[in-house]
């Protein structure tokens, strides 16, 4: 049986290329072109997956999915998102969104992960039921059922046995000593230490100053030699 897809994409373009992917394939595409229009269709045509765009006018695809899980919570919601629109993952997971596509998208990867989802709902769908349908209450007659001072059921006296137990006596046992341990401790000697001899104590060799420090050597200051004026020259006589 054909699988049904319910689309919901302003875009002319995005049907086409939807219906085409799924053409050769069990699935059956019914397009709407709002949210609005995609959630009156939902409750009468029962889809098993829809495809909702994010960003279109009237219901957008987060409110689109919102609604679709909370009266079909076991149908997979797959949003898709402009390349260059804004995607918000956290609203996305508040409204129970099951994955998310960039357009513009390639055919196959749609095709595997439409598969995959639609896959993994009809794993759960068996869990779900069982878990939904409570196991049948066992009826009881009223006449069976035991009331609050009712008298304990008697047992026939045939069916109480009165053969007596043979059992075996117990052997009495004498306690053990307190004292039955020192038996098992051989008393070890302990030996006595040497003599101290004072006198076998080595002095400790004196603590010996470093020799003090020679201190520096200081040149003695320069002495300049006294001048020497040079002789006196006498001038030559001259005669008369």
């Amino acid at each position: 049986m054909a699988k049904t897809i319910l689309l919901a994409d302003d875009s002319v373009t995005i049907q086409k290329v939807v219906e085409l992917t799924f053409m050769d394939e069990d699935y059956e595409v019914v397009a709407t072109s709002d949210g609005g229009s995609a959630l009156e269709r939902l409750p009468g045509l029962g889809p098993d997956l829809v495809i909702a765009d994010v960003h279109m006018p009237g219901a957008d695809g987060y409110e689109v999915c919102r609604r679709a899980k909370e009266s079909h919570p076991a149908i997979p919601v797959l949003l898709l998102v402009g390349t260059f629109e804004q995607f918000d993952e956290q609203r996305a997971v508040e409204v129970g969104a099951d994955g998310h596509l960039k357009k513009p998208f390639d055919s196959q990867d749609l095709l595997r992960q439409v598969d995959s989802l639609i896959s993994r709902s009809d794993a759960l769908e068996p869990a779900a039921a069982a878990v939904a349908e409570p196991a049948p209450i066992e009826h009881i007659p009223d006449d069976e059922v035991p009331t609050a001072g009712a008298p304990a059921a008697e047992i026939p006296a045939a069916e109480v046995s009165t053969a007596e137990i043979p059992f075996a006596p117990v052997p009495e046992v004498e306690p053990p000593s307190v004292f039955a341990s020192e038996a098992y401790v051989p008393e070890v000697p302990v030996p006595e230490p040497p003599p101290f001899d004072l006198g076998a104590v080595e002095p400790e060799p004196a603590a010996v100053a470093p020799p003090a420090a020679a201190p520096p050597a200081v040149a003695p200051p320069a002495v300049a030699p006294p001048a020497v004026a040079p002789p006196a020259v006498a001038p030559p006589a001259v005669a008369p």
